[in-house]
Order: C-alpha cells, then sequence, then structure tokens
C-alpha cells in the first residue's frame, strides 16, 4: 500500500485511470465527455468526496482556489475541467479525479463526506 499526501495510505489498485483519452504528464485521462468523479482527501476510513460528473476539455481554472490555481490562472495555463451534477465545476488541480467507476470502487467501505466545490472553496478564502 502506497502512501499519498492527500489521501493517505492508498491502495493503488483501487485507483484505476482510463486506459484511453486525454494524455497528462502524469498519465492518461478521460476522452471529453466521459463519466469521472472527483475526491478532495482521505485517510484509511473516510473520504472527502466532491462527486460525480463529466469530463468536459481543458479550461484556464478562474474558479479554482489553492496556490497550484492561483498559478495557472496567473499563466493562463489550462487544467482539466469538471462539470459535476450537482452543477458546480471542479478543476484537476483541486482534487484527485478518474474514471467513475474507479472512484467508485475506491469509495467501497469507506465513509463519505459529500464535499462540493462551494464547501471547499469557501473553506480555502
Amino acid at each position: 500500500m502506497a502512501t499519498n499526501t492527500i489521501l493517505g495510505p492508498v491502495d493503488q489498485k483501487k485507483i484505476l485511470w482510463p486506459q484511453n483519452g486525454h494524455k497528462t504528464k502524469g498519465g492518461i485521462m478521460s476522452n471529453i465527455g466521459d463519466r469521472v468523479g472527483a475526491v478532495l482527501s482521505g485517510d484509511e476510513k473516510s473520504v472527502k468526496f466532491i462527486g460525480f460528473g463529466k469530463y468536459v476539455g481543458e479550461a484556464v481554472p478562474n474558479e479554482a482556489v489553492g496556490f497550484m490555481a492561483d498559478a495557472l490562472k496567473e499563466n493562463e495555463m489550462t487544467n482539466p475541467k469538471i462539470e459535476l451534477d450537482n452543477g458546480e465545476v471542479v478543476y484537476g488541480c483541486e482534487c484527485w479525479w478518474g474514471s467513475e467507476e474507479s472512484v467508485k470502487e475506491m469509495l467501497e467501505g469507506m465513509e463519505v463526506i459529500d464535499t462540493p466545490p462551494s464547501v471547499f472553496r469557501k473553506d480555502q478564502e
């Protein structure tokens, strides 16, 4: 089991990123229109879950918060954009994300704490 600085101990077998689609330096992500899930953070027992939605491509993360979002906005660089089912938007620089199926597998057996962008962004202001 690997340790991740945001999620803590992580079973790498439970994070199964899509095998085709948008390529990034870190690996292969989703195709535009694919269903995905997003996670803010977690530990061995619980996960702060942002939500499920659609990967809609790349955009400058104007609504995003955090040091990475600030750097991307300042340099007008794009980042993966996810339109959530609740109507909100989250960017790759704000979360861990992957296919809906892989995120559902990761959530199995965990306490899931709903943490949409409207909540976690308010906490970071």
